[in-house]
C-alpha cells in the first residue's frame, strides 16, 4: 500500500514528501503494539480515556513517516512526514478502507451475530487456509474502528478473506457494511448483547442484517426463529439455512454429542468433532455450511474439523485466598456465554467446591432464569451468589445468597475455602470489584499465561503432522514455568493423546487433579514403584539397572524405552540391546513405546549427525520389535524436528517448548504464551554521584527518577540483567535497570517517562520479547522460563 494511493480521494489537507513515500504494512492507532514505525500508518483517534495525538511525536521519533491527525493539529515538528489533516481521523480511516475494499476482487466473508461471531472466524480462517491464502479480522476487531483496521489487511496475496462486525446501537452496521462489502456472510445467532442500544430484538436482528444486503450467499440457522422471521420479512433470497431440527433447510444435520451427519440431496456425509459442548457444535455446523458452500470436500473439511482443539476460552484463572481459585469471566453474560463458563467450571477443580458468583442478565426474562436454575444444577454447582434483583429468580442451588449490589456482598464479606469460583456478570455490576476481593494479593508479581496461545501453538504444529500421528505434549519443569495442571487440563480438553513429566511427584499431582491422559515419566526411580502403579503412570526406562529391577519385582506395568543414539544422557545403547530384550522376554512389563531424542534437530549444520541418529534408532526399534513381536510406539522428534524433519514423524511426536511459543528453528509464526509483569513499589529522586544498590554498582551521574520494582532473582529475574543489561517496559516505554538486581527488587530510571506508584511492569511479553531476555542473560529462553520461581503468581487467561 502507498500512502499517496491510500489518501488521494480522502477530502482534508496533504502534506507530501515524496523522498519519504514509502509501501505501508498496515494502520495502527496504539503506538504500543509498533515494532517497525517505519513501515506503518499511524491513525491518531480520540477517545472518551485517551487521544492518539499525544503519542504522534513519540512516533516520529522513532521513525513513523506516515499519519493521519486532526486538523487542529500542529504538524511543524514532524518535518519528512507524509500527513493527511482531517476534523474526524475515524471518518476518514474508514474511507481508505472502503477503497482499498474495492481493489480485491475476491470471495469476502463477513461475520455477524450475538455470540460466536471470533469462534466461526477463527475456525474458518483454519480450515479455509489448507486451501486459500487468508486475510481475517485480528483478535476481535469488529468494531467501526477494528474494521477498517482489518480489512487494509488485504493485500496480493489473499485469495479469500474473513472479517467479524459488531454493532452497539442504531445505523452503524450501514457503514461496516460499506467497508467490509461482504460477497458471502454468516448470521451465527442472537441473544441478549446490547439489547439497550435497540428499540427491539426485531431491530437489533434487521439492523444486523444490514451487513448482508449485497451478498450472494446467507448463512444461517432455520431454528432461530427470530432471524428466519427478518429474513423473510426482509425478502431476502439469498439465504442458505442450516438445522439441525427441520428437513426444510438447505443443510440439515443430524447430531449425536460430538458425530455429525450431514444429510444433502439424498446423501449422507459424516463428520467428527473434537468436542461435544453444544454451544461450539452449533459454531461449527455455521463453519462446515461455508466451507462446503466454498468448494471442499467432505475430507479436506474434516481435516480441518481434527484442527478445531483451539478454543477460545474469555476468562482468567487466577489464584485466590484460602486455597481458592477464581475464574474471572465478567466480560459477557448472555445464557449461552454462561454455559461455556459453567462447562469450564465442571471441567475443573474437580477436588473443590464449585462456587458461582451470578449479576443479573441484561434484557433476559423469566424464562432465561429458569434456564439458569436448570444449568447451575445440571453442572453441579454447590454454591451459588446472586447480585441484582431479577437473579433471585435463581433457585435451583440450597447454598444460595443473594445481594442487591456488589457493595452489599463485599461489606457482609461471606467466607470462601477451597472453593472454584466462577465470577461472571454484567459489566454495570462492576464484578471485577468481586474478583479483587477474592484474588490473593500476597505478590504482586505475575505470570500471566494465555491458555488459547497454547492451544493455537498446538494447532500450528498439528497442521503440519499426519492426522494419525499422536502428540505427546510436554508439561514438565512446572509447564515450562507456566503452571503444570493448568495446563494439562487445557490440553486434556483438546483431547492430546499423551503428557509427560519429569519426576514422578509432578505426575501424581496431575492425577489428583483429575487428569486421566496417559502421562510418561521421565526420571522416576525404583523407590517410585508402588506410586507408579497406584497411580497409573508410565515410566521412562533408560538403563539396564533400571528395566532388571523393575522386571524383578513382577508388577505389570507399562513402559517407555529410551534409546541412546548420539544425545549421549540417558538411554539404552546398542550393546545393551541384546541384554534388554532378554529381560522383557521374561517379564510382565509392556514397552507402550520406543523412542529417542534428538541432539540437534534444530541446527542445519548437524544435519548429518541427526541422520545418523535417526537410522540408527531406526535399526535398534526394528531389532527389538522383531525379537519381541510387537508394535509399540515410534516417535523421536522434538518441537524442531518436527519442522524440519516431518519425513520422520513416525507414530507420534514430542511437543515442547513450541507449545509455549518459542520455534527454535525461527520458521513458524507462534503465539507468545507467557507475560512475566510486577509493579513499581517506589519512586524517588537520586541526585549525581550517588550509587544505586549492592555494591554500589549503579552510579549515577546526573539528577534521576528511580523506581523500584517488585521482583528479583527470588522470582527468577536474572542478575545478569542488572546495569543496564536488561530494559523493562513502563507504559509503552523500555527503561533500563540501575545497580545490581536484588533478591526481591530492581531499580530502573524512569526520568524521562510518566509513571506512578502501581503501574504495571512488563519484564517480558510483546516487548521487552522471552527471547530478548535471554539473549540479554547470555541463556536460552528454557531457561528463563523455568527458572521464574513459584512464589510468582500464575494468571491463566484466553483473549
Amino acid at each position: 500500500m502507498k500512502w499517496l494511493e491510500l489518501v488521494s480521494e480522502i477530502e482534508g489537507e496533504k502534506i507530501i514528501a515524496e523522498e519519504s513515500i514509502s509501501d505501508i504494512d498496515f494502520p495502527v492507532f496504539d503506538s504500543r503494539l509498533v515494532n517497525s514505525p517505519e513501515k506503518v500508518l499511524f491513525v491518531a483517534i480520540k477517545s472518551a480515556k485517551n487521544d492518539g495525538h499525544n503519542y504522534a511525536l513519540e512516533m516520529y521519533d522513532r521513525g513513523c513517516r506516515n499519519f493521519i491527525l486532526s486538523s487542529k493539529f500542529d504538524t511543524s515538528k514532524l518535518s519528512g512526514a507524509n500527513i493527511l489533516r482531517v476534523d474526524d481521523t475515524i471518518e476518514a480511516l474508514q474511507k481508505i478502507a472502503s477503497k482499498h475494499r474495492h481493489t480485491f476482487k475476491g470471495e469476502v466473508i463477513g461475520i455477524t451475530g450475538s455470540n460466536g461471531k471470533t469462534i466461526v472466524k477463527e475456525w474458518l480462517s483454519l480450515i479455509l487456509g489448507g486451501k486459500f491464502h487468508i486475510t481475517k479480522s485480528p483478535k476481535s476487531y469488529n468494531s467501526k474502528i477494528g474494521v477498517p483496521i482489518s480489512v487494509l489487511g488485504l493485500n496480493s496475496k489473499t485469495e479469500l478473506s474473513v472479517f467479524e462486525a459488531g454493532i452497539s446501537t442504531k445505523g452503524e452496521m450501514a457503514i461496516l457494511e460499506g467497508i467490509i462489502k461482504p460477497t458471502i456472510g454468516i448470521f451465527t445467532n442472537i441473544g441478549t448483547s446490547h439489547d439497550s442500544g435497540f428499540e427491539s430484538r426485531e431491530e437489533k436482528i434487521r439492523e444486523k442484517l444490514e451487513l448482508f444486503k449485497e451478498v450472494k450467499h446467507l448463512i444461517y440457522r432455520l431454528d432461530h426463529t427470530e432471524i428466519q422471521e427478518q429474513i423473510v420479512r426482509k425478502s431476502i433470497k439469498q439465504g442458505v439455512s442450516w438445522s439441525t431440527e427441520t428437513e426444510d433447510a438447505d443443510y440439515f444435520y443430524s447430531v449425536t454429542r460430538n458425530e455429525i451427519t450431514l444429510h444433502l440431496q439424498g446423501s449422507k456425509i459424516q463428520f467428527s468433532l473434537p468436542f461435544d459442548i453444544t454451544i461450539w457444535v452449533e459454531n461449527s455446523l455455521h463453519v462446515i455450511t461455508a466451507c462446503h458452500l466454498l468448494g471442499l470436500g467432505s475430507d479436506e473439511i474434516q481435516a480441518g474439523l481434527n484442527l478445531l482443539k483451539s478454543v477460545p476460552m474469555r476468562l482468567e484463572v487466577k489464584e485466590g485466598v484460602n486455597g481458592c481459585q477464581v475464574v474471572d469471566d465478567s466480560y459477557t453474560n448472555d445464557l449461552q456465554a454462561l454455559e461455556v463458563a459453567l462447562q469450564f467450571l465442571s471441567q475443573n477443580g474437580s477436588h473443590q467446591k464449585r462456587t458461582l458468583v451470578l449479576s443479573d442478565l441484561e434484557g433476559s426474562h423469566q424464562d432465561d432464569y429458569n434456564k439458569i436454575s436448570a444449568m447451575v444444577k445440571s453442572y453441579g454447582v454447590d454454591r451459588f451468589i446472586g447480585i441484582g434483583e431479577s437473579i433471585k429468580k435463581v433457585n435451583s442451588v440450597k447454598d444460595s445468597t443473594f445481594y442487591e449490589d456488589v457493595n452489599m456482598l463485599i461489606n457482609d464479606d461471606p467466607k470462601f475455602s477451597d472453593e472454584f469460583i466462577l465470577v461472571k456478570g454484567s459489566r454495570r455490576f462492576h464484578l471485577e470489584e468481586v474478583v479483587k476481593m477474592l484474588e490473593n494479593k500476597s505478590h504482586q508479581t505475575k505470570l500471566k499465561v494465555n491458555l488459547e496461545a497454547i492451544t493455537h501453538n498446538l494447532s500450528v504444529y498439528q497442521s503440519m503432522l499426519d492426522p494419525k500421528t499422536k502428540v505427546m505434549a510436554m508439561v514438565k519443569a512446572f509447564g515450562y514455568g507456566g503452571g503444570s495442571s493448568e495446563v494439562a487440563k487445557m490440553l486434556q480438553l483438546h483431547k492430546v493423546d499423551y503428557l509427560a513429566v519429569a519426576y514422578t511427584d509432578e505426575a501424581i499431582s496431575l492425577r489428583e487433579q483429575n487428569i486421566k491422559i496417559p502421562i510418561m515419566v521421565m526420571n522416576s526411580v525404583i523407590s517410585d514403584h508402588g506410586r507408579l502403579i497406584k497411580y497409573q503412570l508410565e515410566p521412562e526406562v533408560y538403563s539396564l539397572h533400571f528395566l532388571r529391577t523393575l522386571a524383578e519385582l513382577g508388577a505389570p506395568m507399562q513402559i517407555h524405552l529410551k534409546l541412546e543414539t548420539g544425545m549421549n544422557r540417558l538411554g539404552l545403547d546398542g550393546e545393551e540391546l541384546a541384554t534388554a530384550i532378554t529381560i522383557l522376554e521374561n517379564s510382565s512389563l509392556a514397552v507402550k513405546s520406543i523412542f529417542t531424542h534428538l541432539a540437534s534437530a534444530e541446527q542445519e549444520g548437524d544435519d548429518n549427525f541427526t541422520e545418523i541418529q535417526i537410522e540408527k534408532f531406526e535399526r535398534n526399534y526394528n531389532l527389538i520389535i522383531e525379537r519381541l513381536k510387537i508394535h509399540p510406539t515410534k516417535h523421536v522428534l522434538n518441537s524442531s524436528g518436527i519442522v524440519r524433519w516431518p519425513q520422520y514423524q513416525f507414530d507420534m511426536v514430542r511437543l515442547g517448548i513450541g507449545m509455549y511459543g518459542y520455534d527454535p528453528t525461527g520458521q513458524l509464526n507462534l503465539r507468545a504464551v507467557s507475560s512475566f509483569t510486577s509493579s513499581i513499589s517506589q519512586i524517588k529522586t537520586v541526585s549525581s554521584k550517588q550509587t544505586v544498590g549492592y555494591n554500589r554498582s549503579g552510579v549515577i551521574h546526573e539528577k534521576t527518577s528511580i523506581a523500584t520494582i517488585a521482583v528479583g532473582y527470588a522470582d527468577g529475574y536474572n542478575r545478569k540483567l542488572g546495569n543496564g543489561i536488561g530494559k523493562v517496559q513502563i507504559n509503552g516505554h523500555l527503561v533500563p535497570t540501575v545497580g545490581n538486581i536484588c533478591m526481591d527488587m530492581l531499580m530502573v530510571d524512569v526520568t524521562q517517562i510518566p509513571c506512578k506508584i502501581g503501574d504495571e511492569v512488563t519484564l517480558f511479553a510483546d516487548n521487552p520479547k522471552l527471547q530478548d531476555v535471554a539473549e540479554w542473560s547470555e541463556t536460552i529462553p528454557y531457561e528463563i522460563l523455568t527458572g521464574i520461581g513459584s512464589r510468582v503468581k500464575r494468571v491463566y487467561y484466553s483473549e
